[in-house]
């Protein structure tokens, strides 16, 4: 071959390369399109239902959104998330920085907020090579730690205008794996979330009482599988072994019925509704995959790509945030 054809096929060859770099870069991706499209309001900020008017914008839905971009590795979203944050959630008090949990209601945080928000800022931070998101976790990281201790425990909120805290906690507050990264966090959380086991069902309490140490119902007769779903995957994580009676109980209860409900009888086990919820299937699919327990995980997963967010004419304004995104990262982290 003459010098001048292997030249051609060179610069060809370079020529493909790069414009695959390019197309692979500014890909599009479906989430992001699909959050733009029906859940930003005209400020850009992200509503719990299709944008209209008078529909709520937590610091949840940034949070878990920017845990999805995180694996993702959408910098420039995430990016725009951060300044949305900033400028609209972040209230700086003294030498505090708390974050509204609430964009309209605006003088209390909310603890899972925040330690979601840290964790997905630090994660960004050294996805992205951004020292700014390591400055603002550190930050609201370190106001946390500063006014969510009670008893030498995490509590639920802090309300700053009135400088007081509540005695509870819910333990689907809790998220391991950004709270053992808060390396000034003396507290043990863990026990709490591992003694939560109510011994007389396979489900756990929903609430820590701080001041009584003492565990509660969040309802004496429903039982919320969201909460009970985000409360076993913080087991798992801590202890290493998933919650024997209550994963003993979600395994029979989707080999006999094909399906799980977003609400059960405490006593009973029955549904207490017969409706099902895409975020149980995206947490149980995270609680499966979390323990390597493959054949779970993908049956459940199954369930959930059947549900309403992965529909193609998909009604948003019938669809929470909460049940979107933690559908679609528990897609992602199925898929990859």
């Amino acid at each position: 071959m003459s010098k001048f054809k292997l030249f051609i096929s060179g610069t060809l060859l370079l020529g493909i390369i790069f414009t695959s770099l390019f197309l692979l870069l500014n890909q599009k991706d479906p989430v992001v399109e699909t959050v733009t499209t029906h859940y930003k309001n005209q400020d850009g900020l992200i509503q719990t239902y299709e944008r209209k008017q008078d529909i709520q914008c937590l610091s949840e839905s940034i949070g878990l959104y920017m845990q999805y971009l995180v694996i993702a590795k959408k910098k420039k979203e995430f990016d725009k998330q951060v300044n949305l944050l900033s400028r609209h959630f972040l209230v700086q008090k003294h030498d505090n920085t708390f974050i509204k949990w609430n964009l309209t209601e605006g003088t209390t945080n909310a603890l899972i907020d925040d330690i979601r928000l840290i964790d997905a800022l630090k994660k960004g931070s050294k996805e992205f090579k951004e020292k700014r998101y390591n400055t603002l976790a550190a930050s609201i990281e370190s106001t946390l730690l500063h006014t969510h201790i009670r008893n030498n425990q995490l509590v639920d909120f802090y309300d700053w205008s009135s400088k007081s805290q509540t005695n509870i906690l819910h333990l689907s507050y809790i998220d391991d794996s950004a709270l053992k990264n808060m390396k000034s966090l003396s507290i043990s959380y863990q026990s709490v979330v591992e003694k939560g086991i109510d011994p007389k069902s396979p489900f756990f309490f929903e609430i820590y009482d701080v001041d009584k140490k003492e565990y509660k119902h969040a309802h004496s007769e429903n039982v919320n599988m969201i909460d009970q779903l985000l409360i076993a995957i913080q087991y798992e994580q801590i202890k290493g072994t998933p919650p024997k009676q209550f994963d003993k109980w979600l395994k029979k209860e989707f080999t006999e019925k094909g399906k799980v409900y977003g609400n059960y009888n405490r006593t009973t086990l029955n549904p207490r509704k017969s409706f099902e919820s895409s975020a149980v299937y995206a947490l149980a699919t995270l609680y499966f995959l979390d323990q390597e327990d493959h054949k779970y995980a993908s049956e459940f997963h199954k369930r959930l790509v059947a549900q309403p967010p992965f529909n193609s004419a998909a009604n948003y304004s019938t669809i929470h945030f909460f049940d979107y995104i933690y559908s679609k990262i528990a897609d992602y982290e199925y898929q990859h």
